[in-house]
């Protein structure tokens, strides 16, 4: 008997020995992996790769005739960074992979994505969104990283946008520049075409109405001299006419002579000599009248102007004058035209200076774009108005932060990381500086402190207790438990840090000691206390929480060392005096648990607040960057526009000298008008010169017939002489005889020598008239080729000025106007001189950002506390009906059949008591953690089912395995505590603690129930193995009894 119950208690120190050692070793392993990922992550050498998908819908737009796909081109740009696997999936892909773990962050770019961003001319643009869903499995250590590599992308996206942007007002600025040069270098070229072209036809044109007015002169000199001559030729034929009519009279007289008989043989000669001679001076007289009718009228015909019925000057002479007076008309307003171009051309340099320096003073010499463009009052947007745009853009950005100098927030920014401030890069002397006056501080720091209150009360936890071992003197020793440091503690008023004082302690005082979780690693301290008094044990705690929190995107990880064991939360402080244990102070679990669970919702919101405050330090730094960059030299930021805007001016607008060109063309303008009335005298005058012609035609016609006429009379004077000559040779012989005859003959002869020689003269003069009519009719012909050439270069003159106005017009329409390029740029930022709050701030940030998570990690604590409780009634039921059997033992008393000798009757109420139990927890539970309607009934079948399965299964083995079955219970749910999401461990686990956890059917019910937070319910394959697993743990139970197998193996 005494052996069979030292074998008993051996085996019961045994079993307590085996669940101690493998706590134990639970305990090291979770340890060991805390310690091992705490070491890598502190060494940097622990790189979370996560598995993102990217998922981009943009449509392509088309703008100014380009296409455009931003989120194509991101998603190839990101994909070459090897930090990640990514994946660019569908829409359903990527959800599908989230939900089955295959991802951990899913990225959506949306289809609207290219046409929000590309539309920034419009007054009232909209954000693009940027969606991310996460998926950490209830990893917070996942989770952080995702969170942060999710705003990594949007705000790297963002980056690039606002440089894009950047990009684009600078190349309208440069644009803008390179019109300002285009317009100069056309300028110039079309100065030097109007020098060449214009300006030297038009000189050339002054050049030929000299050679016109000396060609007139001698038109009218070759004129007088025809006049002379032709006027001589009348005069002769007057002599000729007097002449002839004398020999008229002598042979009449002769004649009458003859005729009466008186008249000898001589007589009869002379007579008949007579007669002929008659007949050739009525031939000369007829002969001689035609002459001068024709000398008459061309003497009327280059005699002097006269004028005719109808006013206007008649003859050559008064045309001649006419055309004369036209072409000093005509040389007078080309001297006048060529004159004013000459001086508009020396003028325009002045002219632009003088232009310019009335327009801004003697300000001119130091004048700068910037200037030019305040100066003018006719923009649509004033230069202070677009630099005040630009600041406005970074005001928009920096009302985000709290202040202007983080310093001030350092404290508050390193509640949980003591390096969260110094991740801040942020040139706050700068900011203050150039932005201060007019900057709007946000709420941020409020909610911080607000959040860092909500950290303050769980950081600590303290106990009271009372020594109740009378001394006076006394060493009084405090055990510390493993995950807490000392802070202080408290006596008769007097705070204490020290873990070891002398102090004296009266009767029923009380000591309060206050302790927080360690910050590096477990320590136990001594305390020596003087007592005089002696009192009663109590103890009561006010407080307990702490975790170990991986914060936010940006921030670094808390110091603490999570809580992850029952002892150490459930860990008391061991009061000893004279190395004697007196007492403890221990904790309450429930509150702690509630304790814990706030303080991880506050470290959290704390941790992302942190991390939001930091991220928007550095986004504003960045656009400080991007809009006043550091100088490298002088190491001062400057405005990006002011190298442009601070360009010499003067240069410039002297070049440009638009107004000038204006004005000058306006003046140009006018000499066309000019040139058009040239051009009407050149049209009169070529008029005239056709008349003129006519004129000559009709003179030379004259004057080859009268030429024809004076050759035919002076070949029958030839003949009339041959034949007097031949009378006088016949006459010869009767010379002596006939002397007075010969006389008369001779004075006959010799009046017709006379006459013939006056004939010779006429014709001599006739010959004259012709070639001084030729000169004349080349004279005019030269003419007629000057104006000709005077004709067409007017011609030339107008074609030219055409093409330089044609030039100028192309040069406005190519290279577009300055001012309109530069104020073309975000001309939408201002409406009626009022900021557009709306462009300013898509400018500053482009992007918003949607984000939803799949089994966050804050909804794996919520679930914690049910089931713990759900666990702690089913192994209460399990261990009553399990060691008290009262209902077997009532059944005894009636045993009737051999069913009755089964366990039928309490696996029954057990059961029945374990999904009442289940279902009444399914139903608070869903209300307290506010579940969906719709998931409520399989999150009640779900509490229930593992209800039903942990009763029976913790019933089976403490019926059938007594103290070794308890302990497998307890190790169930210490394995749970310390594995649990909540504690916050599953970041690290790896081999035995991973197993464990995979198999422990409290943490399966955890993992299920986290998903009903994001709306998914429990598969259907768990909730069908709870439902076999508990019917079949019954079926155990009802009909399996090994210590009735085992007692009738003994008998």
């Amino acid at each position: 008997m005494d052996k069979q119950r030292i074998l008993k208690y051996g085996r019961n120190a045994l079993l307590v020995l085996l669940l101690l050692l493998s706590i134990i070793g639970l305990n090291i392993a979770v340890q060991n992996n805390t310690s091992i990922s705490k070491k890598e992550q502190e060494a940097g050498q622990q790189n979370i790769k996560l598995d993102v998908a990217l998922v981009n819908e943009d449509n392509t737009v088309t703008l100014n005739g380009t296409e455009y796909n931003l989120g194509a081109s991101y998603a190839k740009n990101i994909e070459k960074n090897t930090a990640h696997n990514w994946s660019t999936v569908s829409r359903g892909t990527a959800d599908k992979g989230l939900k089955e773990g295959l991802y951990q962050l899913v990225v959506t770019i949306p289809s609207d994505f290219s046409t929000k961003i590309l539309d920034i001319n419009n007054t009232n643009v909209d954000k693009a969104t940027i969606t991310y869903k996460i998926n950490a499995n209830g990893n917070l250590q996942v989770e952080n990283e995702a969170v942060k590599v999710a705003k990594g992308i949007i705000a790297d996206l963002q980056s690039q946008l606002i440089d894009m942007y950047m990009a684009s007002i600078l190349g309208n600025l440069y644009q803008a520049q390179r019109n300002v040069q285009t317009l100069s270098d056309t300028k110039v070229t079309n100065i030097a075409v109007f020098r060449n072209n214009l300006y030297q036809t038009a000189v050339d044109f002054k050049t030929l109405f000299p050679n016109l007015t000396s060609t007139a002169d001698s038109t009218l000199a070759a004129n007088n001299l025809l006049k002379e001559a032709l006027s001589g030729n009348v005069t002769a034929y007057d002599s000729l006419n007097t002449a002839q009519t004398g020999l008229k009279d002598n042979l009449a007289t002769l004649i009458e002579q003859r005729n009466q008989g008186k008249l000898s043989q001589e007589e009869f000669s002379a007579s008949l000599l007579a007669m002929n001679s008659s007949v050739l001076s009525a031939e000369t007289d007829q002969l001689f009248a035609t002459i001068k009718t024709t000398q008459e009228v061309l003497s009327g015909q280059l005699g002097a102007a006269a004028i005719d019925e109808t006013g206007e000057a008649s003859g050559y002479i008064g045309l001649v004058e006419k055309l004369d007076q036209a072409i000093a008309d005509l040389q007078v307003a080309i001297e006048a035209e060529s004159t004013k171009l000459a001086e508009h051309e020396a003028a325009i340099s002045d002219f632009a200076e003088t232009h310019l320096t009335t327009y801004y003073g003697d300000s001119l010499e130091t004048i700068h774009i910037g200037a030019v463009l305040g100066k003018s009052t006719e923009l649509p947007i004033s230069l202070a108005s677009y630099q005040t745009s630009l600041d406005q853009l970074i005001l928009n950005q920096l009302a985000g932060l709290p202040s202007l100098t983080p310093a001030d927030l350092t404290t508050d920014l390193n509640k949980l990381d003591p390096k969260a401030a110094s991740q801040i890069q942020f040139d706050a002397a700068f900011a203050q500086a150039h932005f201060g006056e007019h900057f709007v501080a946000s709420n941020d720091l409020k909610e911080l402190q607000d959040l860092a209150k909500e950290l303050e009360p769980h950081l600590q936890a303290a106990a009271d207790f009372k020594i109740p071992t009378p001394t006076t003197r006394a060493t009084l020793s405090l055990e510390i438990p493993s995950g807490f440091d000392l802070v202080s503690w408290e006596l008769n008023g007097n705070s204490y840090t020290n873990p070891s004082e002398v102090v004296a302690l009266q009767k029923d005082n009380t000591v309060t000691v206050t302790l927080q979780y360690e910050k590096s690693q477990t320590t136990t301290v001594s305390t020596t206390v003087v007592t005089d008094s002696t009192s009663t044990s109590t103890s009561s705690t006010t407080g307990s929480s702490s975790s170990e929190e991986n914060t936010a995107s940006t921030t670094a990880p808390s110091t603490g060392t999570p809580v992850t064991t029952t002892e150490m939360a459930q860990g008391s402080v061991k009061v000893s005096v004279n190395n004697l244990e007196v007492t403890t102070a221990g904790f309450d679990w429930e509150n702690f648990l509630k304790e814990q669970e706030a303080y991880r919702k506050a470290e959290v919101a704390y941790a992302a607040k942190v991390s939001e405050i930091i991220s928007k330090y550095n986004q504003a730094n960045r656009l400080l960057d991007q809009y006043y960059p550091v100088n490298t030299v002088t190491g001062e930021r400057s405005s990006l526009t002011d190298s442009f805007f601070n360009q010499d001016a003067k240069s410039l607008l002297t070049s440009l000298v638009t107004s000038s060109i204006t004005a000058n063309l306006q003046s140009y303008s006018e000499a066309r008008a000019q040139d058009q009335a040239l051009k009407e005298r050149l049209a009169e005058l070529e008029g005239r010169k056709q008349e003129l012609k006519d004129q000559l035609q009709y003179i030379s016609t004259t004057n080859s017939d009268l030429a024809q006429q004076i050759a035919n009379q002076l070949a029958f004077l030839e003949d009339v002489k041959a034949r007097a000559q031949s009378i006088a040779d016949g006459q010869e012989q009767q010379t002596a005889l006939q002397g007075t005859h010969d006389t008369e003959l001779a004075a006959l002869a010799t009046e017709l020598d006379a006459s013939l020689s006056i004939t010779g003269e006429v014709k001599s003069l006739s010959e004259q008239n012709v070639e001084e009519a030729t000169n004349v009719n080349t004279v005019f012909t030269t003419f007629t080729n000057d104006v000709q050439a005077a004709q067409e270069s007017g011609e030339n003159l107008s074609s030219e000025a055409t093409a330089l106005m044609e030039r100028f017009e192309s040069e406005l329409a190519e290279n577009g106007d300055f001012v309109k390029t530069f104020t073309s740029v975000l001309s939408n930022t201002y409406d009626n001189g009022v900021p557009n709050e709306v462009i300013l701030d898509f400018l500053s940030a482009p992007l918003t950002e949607s984000s939803s998570s799949v089994k966050a990690t804050v909804n794996t604590y919520r679930p914690f506390t049910w089931i713990l409780l759900l666990e702690m009634v089913a192994l209460f039921a399990a261990y009553v009906f399990g060691t008290h059997r009262v209902i077997k033992a009532v059944k005894d008393k009636f045993k009737v059949s051999r069913l009755e000798d089964t366990d039928l009757v309490t696996v029954t109420v057990l059961s029945v008591l374990s999904l009442l139990v289940g279902g009444l927890i399914g139903v608070v539970s869903s209300q307290q953690l506010q579940i969906d309607s719709e998931l409520i009934p399989t999150w009640v079948l779900m509490i229930t089912l593992f209800s039903l399965l942990l009763a029976q299964g913790q019933y089976l083995l403490i019926k059938n395995a007594k103290g070794l079955g308890m302990g497998i219970s307890f190790f169930m749910v210490i394995s749970f505590i310390y594995l649990s999401n909540a504690i916050g461990t599953t970041a690290s686990l790896t081999g035995l603690p991973a197993t464990l956890k995979a198999i422990n059917p409290l943490s399966v019910l955890e993992n299920s129930l986290s998903g009903y937070f994001d709306g998914e319910a429990a598969s259907l394959t768990v909730i069908a193995t709870a439902l076999v697993l508990g019917l079949g743990f019954a079926a155990l139970n009802a009909f399996v009894d090994v210590e009735k197998f085992l007692n009738k193996k003994e008998d």
